[in-house]
């Protein structure tokens, strides 16, 4: 349905947007400021403002407002930018009117608390620093600042230290006085609504909105011609070393963007774009390599970015510019360009899957381009577009002399002299390289003549997704097999019996679709997303890498070695390594207990034999649990699949159980020193099965510990700063899982941080909660979970992992029945099960986490509780 554009009396542009292909309604305020607007002495404060906004209203106190949302069962969220700050809502569509008066008061009553400002200021610093551990945001930052000497683009969107101190309430409120004017913002409501009724309420919502004029925008220099290529480069204490090359190029509205897109992903986007072909999969030089074209507001630039091993940095940024400057010296082929035309186009239907996605979409381009039907004028230049029209527009930007480089590498390595001979050899292999009304719906349940069970789910919608599942994954590996189903997965799509990994890749962008292996700690299998009229194809092609993969060595071993540089880039998550960590001391010898990206010693042990073995082993007639979801007729579906997997499957070694792993006797202690800006605290505890009821009480108390509106978000984070992430999660097994708090925090606040966390974990077990946090939480979840699913791959993969649990393919539409018969008795009851102070795991990595006693802290916090 075409979306309805209106101009209310105060300014404020309306966008409705109705569909109702699922109960969930989207409302995103978009608010036409960003970080390019500010003044260097105001530099992050728009992200500050993001930060404070839902902080509480003169009708809301401090917290009430993501309660409110949870409590109809919605999420809330915001993003600042270079040009644009949103706030979003998404919730279940019976709640729209809450979630529409939770925005306008929010958006026109902030209160800017004195003292939560105080506390999120702080929460923001913890913010930056996190950010100079993660060498990705280093380096793209590296690179605009590099692009972008006079314009604001150079600057980070979350500004600096040094700034975000100095920002008082008086200064925040005047930023938002400023900006934050009806006629400076565009709502966007999608999804299941009446626009009539959604109309009038928003017309009364914002009726007391006064109008202001939109200030006089800070002077936005452009920035003159590049005339030589610039070079920038840092350390860091990481294992892989991050490289990202950009040419400046044209805003939104350019003629030329639509041409920039398709370079991009000719050059870097889809299996088998160029730089995944050459210099990923070929040449072995990168372990990761994307390129994009950032065409904002103001001029933007392309890029091209990649994580690779140390050893490897001058040649890959020789083949990286190489090729890019490949783009300006050669046409590009009729069917290459074909393949990247229809991978734009479909990312436009892709992105309809759900509310939010539609909103963003239109929400961009009424407030940027004033229009949102913009997206139909881009997607007719970029049908109309030549091979010779690319290679001029090429001619136009990939220009040598105008190439910057950022590089973030480890401590020990000084490339600096290098990356400027890789620049010179890069501009001369350039010339040198080889050329190459919703329905009721019904779904269909059948049992295979081989065994296997096909759950069909038709749909409405133009995206057909396929979810092939069976028991394996994690739990399948043997002690020296550590990995192993995850090199599976990635190896499983790189060529069959009949076709090179090539030909697959160029197959999946012609038909702008997406075929991929999965595995995880129960479960490996296949899983693929096709457009309506490219099913067949695609689903044949899905079939043959089942059940005909190649597994060539030459491919295994670059899959090897891929796997192995993502096991090094892991090292820099910590996060990761933290919970890992824990994982290892709660679990033990269990699978669990493993990485599931292995270790660098087994790894480096696979052969294509051992993936053919635990193939056979995971994939007999009769194991698998087949899900489609989409505009796809149950017998066609049926009919196809006894065409492509009939036959029998190759007979593999059994797959045992795993024994049943030992709970801790006592709490127990694991720690990792590191070198970097923050320390990443995980506590857990043994959980619950998938098998088992109280896991729905099991994931009531974790929300209500550990959620966006949780206790711990609340105590840790809002009311005392000590961390800007805090959260809890479980994990559900086929054998006991856990239950765990995680925190994110400075060095020398983890016991702090580690003692509040063994607070709310005693207070839960003593007192049930209260009615009205209990009832916030579960239509939360609900929502939630109505939000998650608006996929068809997401509903695919529910129906196909119940069915194979047991828990039935309809698990997920008994979802909401079963959360909301959670009782405050069965919280408090799952609490003193789980959260069990005495068999707890602490894992902590940072610096200085081998000098830290955090076990004794957390039992002292305990008693004292």
């Amino acid at each position: 349905m075409k979306p309805i554009v209106s101009l209310l009396d105060n300014g404020l542009v309306l966008v409705l947007a109705e569909t109702h292909a699922a109960p969930v309604t989207a409302f995103q305020m978009w608010v036409g400021v960003g970080s390019a607007d500010e003044t260097p002495a105001e530099a992050g404060l728009a992200h500050v403002f993001e930060h404070m906004l839902f902080k509480g209203t003169k009708r809301r106190g401090v917290g009430e407002i993501p309660r409110d949302v949870e409590r109809a069962g919605g999420r809330i969220n915001a993003w600042t930018s270079h040009d644009e700050t949103v706030f979003h809502i998404t919730l279940a569509s019976r709640f729209w009117e809450e979630g529409l008066d939770i925005l306008g008061d929010a958006i026109a009553n902030t209160a800017l608390d004195r003292d939560e400002l105080t506390r999120e200021l702080a929460v923001i610093l913890e913010e930056i620093r996190m950010g100079e551990d993660s060498p990705e945001r280093v380096v793209i930052q590296d690179l605009f600042r590099g692009v972008f000497r006079r314009h604001p683009y150079g600057r980070p969107v979350i500004g600096f230290g040094k700034t975000v101190k100095s920002f008082t309430r008086e200064v925040v409120a005047d930023f938002y006085a400023r900006w934050y004017t009806p006629s400076n913002m565009v709502l966007v409501v999608a999804g299941d609504f009446d626009p009539r009724l959604v109309s009038r309420r928003v017309r009364k919502t914002f009726a007391r909105f006064r109008a202001r004029p939109v200030p006089k925008r800070v002077t936005r220099k452009p920035e003159p011609t590049q005339r030589a290529s610039r070079v920038s480069h840092t350390t860091r204490p990481v294992a892989e070393a991050h490289v990202s090359l950009g040419f400046p190029a044209p805003g939104l509205v350019h003629e030329d963007v639509p041409a920039l897109d398709l370079l991009a992903a000719v050059l870097g986007q889809g299996a088998s774009s160029r730089l995944e072909t050459r210099v990923r999969r070929e040449a072995g030089l990168v372990s990761e390599v994307r390129a994009m074209a950032y065409t904002p507001r103001d001029a933007g630039l392309l890029a091209v970015s990649a994580t690779l091993p140390p050893s490897r940095i001058g040649k890959a940024v020789e083949s990286l510019l190489a090729e890019t400057l490949r783009l300006a010296r050669e046409l590009v082929g009729p069917e290459e360009l074909e393949k990247a035309r229809n991978m734009l186009e479909s990312d436009a239907i892709y992105s309809e899957e759900t509310v939010d996605g539609m909103a963003r979409k239109l929400g961009f381009y009424q407030l940027h381009a004033g229009d949102v039907g913009f997206e139909a004028r881009y997607l007719a230049a970029l049908g109309r577009l030549d091979p010779a029209e690319l290679l001029a527009a090429a001619r136009r930007y990939l220009v040598p002399q105008r190439v910057t480089v950022s590089l973030v590498m480890p401590e020990h390595v000084r490339a600096r002299a290098d990356l400027r001979g890789a620049l010179a050899a890069g501009r001369r292999g350039a010339t040198g390289l080889r050329r190459n009304a919703k329905p009721t719906v019904e779904v269909a349940v059948t049992r295979l003549p081989t065994g296997d069970v096909l759950i069909v789910r038709p749909d409405a919608g133009r995206v057909v997704a396929v979810r092939a599942a069976f028991l394996g994954g994690q739990r399948a590996e043997r002690p020296q097999e550590i990995g192993l189903s995850t090199l599976l997965a990635s190896s499983i799509t790189r060529g069959t019996v009949r076709r090179s990994a090539q030909s697959v890749a160029v197959t999946m962008d012609r038909l702008a679709c997406s075929i991929g292996g999965f595995a995880g700690r129960n479960t490996f299998g296949m899983q693929g997303e096709f457009l309506e009229k490219g099913l067949r194809e695609g689903f044949a092609l899905l079939a043959e890498c089942l059940r005909e993969p190649g597994f060539a060595e030459a491919e295994v071993t670059r899959e090897k070695e891929l796997l192995l540089d993502e096991i090094r880039a892991s090292r820099d998550n910590l996060s990761q390594q933290a919970f890992e960590l824990f994982q290892a001391g709660l679990f033990g010898g269990h699978p669990y207990g493993r990485p599931l990206l292995g270790t660098e010693r087994t790894v480096s042990s696979f052969r294509a034999s051992h993936l053919r073995s635990l193939l056979a082993a995971c994939t007999p007639a009769g194991a698998m649990v087949l899900a489609v979801v989409g505009a796809a007729d149950p017998g066609e579906i049926a009919a196809m699949v006894e065409e492509r997997m009939a036959g029998v499957r190759a007979k593999g070694r059994a797959v045992a159980a795993p024994e049943e792993w030992e709970r801790p006797k006592r709490p127990r202690q694991v720690v990792r020193a590191v070198d970097k800006e923050q320390s990443h605290v995980v506590v857990g505890f043994p959980g619950t099965r998938l098998s088992s009821d109280d896991r729905f009480a099991v994931e009531v108390l974790v929300e209500i510990l550990g959620g966006h509106g949780g206790r711990l978000f609340g105590d840790v984070r809002e009311r005392r700063g000590l961390a800007y992430s805090v959260t809890a999660a479980s994990m559900d097994g086929i054998e006991p899982g856990y239950v765990a708090f995680y925190a994110a925090t400075s060095p020398g606040q983890e016991r702090e941080v580690l003692a509040a966390m063994a607070r709310h974990a005693r207070l839960i077990r003593d007192q049930k909660p209260p009615a009205e946090e209990l009832r916030r939480v579960k239509t939360h979840l609900v929502g939630s979970q109505a939000i998650s699913l608006q996929r068809n791959s997401a509903r695919a993969s529910g129906m196909a992992l119940g069915h194979l649990y047991g828990l039935g393919h309809d698990a997920a539409d008994r979802y909401p029945g079963r959360i909301q018969a959670v009782t405050a008795e069965a919280v408090v009851e799952a609490a003193r099960r789980y959260l069990d102070l005495d068999r707890a795991v602490v894992a902590c990595v940072g610096p200085g986490a081998d000098r830290l006693d955090l076990v004794g802290g957390a039992q002292k916090a305990a008693t004292r509780t």
